[in-house]
């Protein structure tokens, strides 16, 4: 009876205990109290890994007024100079006023050039013994080496732009140069079928004074400019004169030791044809000193960039002009021969042999003279009116002295030293100042 009676309590507590039980699982469990952070120790850097001192941006680097300035002048004067030329292409007076501008332009360019390189060079001097930086892995410099370095990296670059900006002003003034140049050219063939005044007219020469003192001005000034770069070569150009008069005294003691003293030697009168074959070896052994003295004077300053322009055309000119003028004269004295009448091609006394030779020298000079004197006027593009003042007078002078030369008597060669073969029947006595005709004749002409 009591084992069934507990039974029964069982099954009851059972029926109640289950459905608690299960209500127990399906109810949601109640949330989570919120987690409190915790505090975290920020790590202590070890000394290996320390970070490098923050090295402070360099402050911007202005150069001082004295450089700047001059630069930003040049790049405006530049900009108004291209811009003016479109406008006054077809005034020549303009554009010879501009031309001045321009000139004035590379003058200036030049020195502030050279004035900026020796401070260029004295910053980039100093960042040199500063070392190069530190590569990576290496310990880092301080930070005012640093700094001192970057303000000297920012100076160098400014004063590079300053020489470029200098030096692309240069350019453009001489590409300007050229331009006026052409178009002054094209006015200059305009002008040339014009009615000009003309040089027998006092007009004339009062216009050739008014111009001659913008001509002398740039004459002086291409010419100081010359002697400035000449004398910035002084060594070199000391060097290559003196190699220019070595040469030139070895190769006189050469030719006369071996072709002009044997003319002493000759035993009694020399024939015409010991004479012509004579002077076939005098003149070439005469004219080779004065001839390597030009040679290596033109070639030496030409090595070492002296024939800049405007004097490049110039120097050429003048060398060809030398050259001839030492052919001529070399050529007129051997056949002349007014101091050793024996050896004399032309059978005329010694008065008319030294007057012929030296009216044949002037001659020589004043064409030479007047080529050079026109090619330098081409590269300063000297007016129209002054070449033609140029060539009157070059002109005239040539007339006098030609007409001086024919106007002197051919006093002919007596005597023992006589020698033209075969034409001794030509007239020994005094003759007038007309005489030979058939010589003079064709030259009056001309």
């Amino acid at each position: 009876m009591i084992r069934c009676v507990r039974l029964a309590l069982c099954l009851v507590l059972l029926s109640i205990v289950l459905p608690i039980s299960a209500i127990a699982q399906q109810a949601p469990a109640p949330p989570s109290p919120a987690a409190t952070p915790t505090p975290t120790t920020p790590p202590t850097p070890s000394p290996q890994t320390a970070p490098a001192p923050a090295v402070p941006p360099p402050a911007p680097v202005g150069l001082p007024p004295e450089v700047t300035n001059p630069v930003e002048k040049l790049a405006k004067s530049i900009e108004t100079a291209e811009k003016s030329i479109q406008q006054l292409k077809e005034l020549e007076g303009e554009l010879q006023r501009l031309r001045g501008n321009v000139e004035q332009i590379i003058y200036e360019s030049t020195s502030t050039a050279e004035a900026l390189r020796p401070q260029l060079a004295e910053v980039k001097s100093q960042i040199e013994k500063l070392g190069p930086s530190p590569a990576s892995g290496q310990p880092a410099e301080s930070a005012t080496v640093a700094a001192e370095r970057a303000r000297l990296n920012a100076m160098a670059g400014a004063l590079d732009g300053a020489v470029k900006t200098t030096e692309l002003a240069w350019v453009r003034a001489k590409q300007l140069i050229d331009r006026i140049t052409v178009m002054r050219y094209q006015i200059f063939a305009r002008n040339l079928f014009e009615r000009r005044t003309s040089p027998l007219l006092p007009t004339m020469w009062v216009d050739v004074g008014e111009r001659m003192s913008s001509i002398l001005g740039r004459a002086r000034y291409y010419g100081g400019d010359w002697v400035y770069w000449v004398g910035r070569k002084a060594t070199p150009v000391a060097g290559v004169l003196a190699g220019a008069l070595a040469a030139a005294l070895l190769l006189w003691l050469l030719a006369r030791r071996l072709v002009i003293d044997r003319r002493a030697q000759f035993p009694g009168i020399p024939s015409f044809f010991d004479r012509i074959i004579s002077a076939a070896k005098v003149a070439p052994a005469r004219m080779l000193a004065p001839v390597a003295v030009a040679g290596i004077i033109y070639s030496g300053f030409d090595s070492y960039e002296l024939w800049f322009s405007p004097w490049e055309r110039v120097a050429e000119i003048g060398l060809h002009g030398v050259l001839i003028f030492i052919v001529g004269t070399t050529l007129a004295s051997v056949a002349l021969s007014p101091r050793a009448p024996q050896w004399r091609l032309l059978p005329v006394d010694d008065r008319t042999a030294a007057r012929i030779l030296f009216y044949v020298k002037a001659l020589l000079a004043v064409y030479i003279l007047d080529t050079v004197l026109v090619e330098f006027g081409r590269a300063i593009y000297v007016p129209l009116i002054v070449t033609v003042a140029q060539s009157f007078i070059t002109t005239m002078a040539t007339a006098l002295l030609l007409a001086s030369l024919l106007l002197t008597p051919f006093v002919p060669q007596t005597g023992p030293l006589r020698a033209v073969n075969g034409l001794d029947h030509l007239n020994i006595n005094p003759v007038n100042r007309h005489a030979p005709l058939w010589i003079k004749l064709p030259m009056w002409l001309l």
